[in-house]
């Protein structure tokens, strides 16, 4: 109920203006009947309803009719509060899919991504440690190049990108996942894989992923930019799935800032990856409201051990 009134604050106001109208009218009802005696309905089916005047300007008639449309009224504020509830169940239902489908394989392949860029050069180059989300807005190239503060940012992320050989760290991270080798020992050993070796890789629990790291990247961003469709449109409700997922969703985001910045390339308004870019922007917002929540709860239970703890 209040998500539907924040949601619809004008249609809220009206409601309430209305509901108070009619509370008023069916006081003055109460009031005919008690203080002066008069019974409306009694007299409505009385030969005598159209004599009665009221305050010498409104009729009996009258008075009836507008208590039929407080009844009215109530029934369309009825009518309102059963659309939300329907439209609130609804989006609980789509947010459920799109948790389900985040949970069988696309947590997986965002999981993978960030380990690649993790373990690889670009990890530090990007400064993936930091958990600066809200630095990313627009995903532009030219908002890339003020936030690392260096106009040839670009190029020289596209220039690291060719020298480090993703492939080989998600051959090896596909290679710890169907055999008893572990990432760390094969990435010590330098592991490097023959295209017939990592083809034989695609099998088992990686047999629905593509064979080129790239194509993993660009297979989950279209793969996030559906699911997110259903979440910036208010088709289901994105608090709902805020929860369970932003943690993999903004890691994974702030891991391919770069790839969906070069695609919007100095674009501000007609982008790629739209739907990804509003729900990134609003959970970082909301993860944002979360941590200073966190910081302001801690702040009150130092408080409360503080003088405990001298004590001891």
């Amino acid at each position: 109920m209040i998500d539907a009134i924040k949601r619809h604050p004008t249609r809220t106001k009206v409601a309430t203006i209305l509901f108070i109208a009619s509370i008023l009218f069916i006081i003055f009802y109460i009031i005919l009947k008690q203080v002066f005696g008069i019974d409306c309905i009694r007299i409505y089916y009385s030969e005598e309803e159209q004599q009665i005047v009221f305050f010498n300007f409104i009729s009996l008639n009258n008075c009836l009719t507008l208590l039929t449309l407080v009844g009215m009224i109530i029934g369309a504020m009825w009518a309102l509060i059963q659309y939300d509830r329907t439209t609130k169940l609804r989006q609980q239902e789509k947010a459920s899919e799109i948790a389900k489908s985040f949970s069988e394989e696309l947590t997986i392949k965002c999981s993978i991504i960030c380990e690649v860029f993790k373990n690889s050069e670009l990890g530090t180059f990007l400064k993936l440690d930091t958990k600066d989300y809200e630095s990313f807005c627009f995903f532009n190239t030219n908002e890339i190049r003020s936030i690392y503060n260096d106009d040839n940012f670009i190029e020289k992320y596209r220039q690291k990108l060719k020298e480090a050989d993703l492939n080989q760290i998600y051959y090896r991270i596909l290679d710890s996942r169907i055999s008893f080798n572990s990432f760390k020992l094969l990435t010590e050993n330098n592991r490097i894989y023959s295209e017939k070796e990592a083809q034989e890789l695609f099998t088992l629990n990686n047999s629905n992923f593509p064979f080129k790291f790239s194509a993993l990247a660009t297979d989950v961003l279209n793969e996030l930019e559906y699911l997110c469709m259903s979440l910036s449109s208010q088709a289901a409700g994105s608090k709902y799935v805020y929860q369970s997922l932003h943690q993999v969703f903004l890691r994974t985001i702030r891991t391919l800032s770069l790839e969906i910045s070069i695609s919007n390339e100095n674009c501000y308004t007609d982008k790629y990856y739209t739907s990804i870019i509003n729900v990134y922007n609003e959970w970082t917002s909301l993860y944002i409201k979360q941590l200073e929540k966190e910081k302001k709860q801690k702040k009150k239970v130092n408080k409360i051990l503080e003088p405990k703890l001298k004590t001891v």
